[in-house]
């Protein structure tokens, strides 16, 4: 229940938060088409992703435990976890920055300007 009605939830909330302000921020409106191979829409799908990466190495990282504060558990070193963590950044970087991946993941590079909630 904590995993997929709470976590899962919040995840997917912020997710498309973010998703929907980077299409704002680029100038669309409500009810237009977008194309996926259009710029923004891969954008939008880059930052949807790079949320859900970024909200599951937080999710790792606080559910080391269920029964006490994860606090300690933070600067306790996991060589899984930190090879895991290493190896899912390097991946949303190499899917959102190499042009070479973005016709398999339908999104495109974006900039911080994009995230900036005003």
């Amino acid at each position: 229940m904590r995993s997929y009605g709470l976590i899962g939830l919040a995840e997917t909330l912020l997710a498309f938060m973010v998703f929907f302000h980077v299409l704002n921020k680029g100038g669309w409106q409500w009810g237009t088409v977008l194309p996926a191979s259009n710029l923004l829409y891969g954008q939008a799908t880059g930052a949807f992703l790079a949320t859900v990466i970024f909200c599951q190495i937080g999710n790792v990282m606080a559910c080391r435990t269920n029964r006490q504060s994860a606090l300690p558990y933070l600067f306790k070193f996991n060589a899984w976890i930190t090879a895991g963590v290493v190896f899912e950044v390097a991946f949303i970087v190499a899917v959102i920055y190499l042009p070479e991946l973005h016709p398999f993941f339908y999104n495109a590079g974006f900039g911080v300007e994009h995230l900036v909630f005003d």
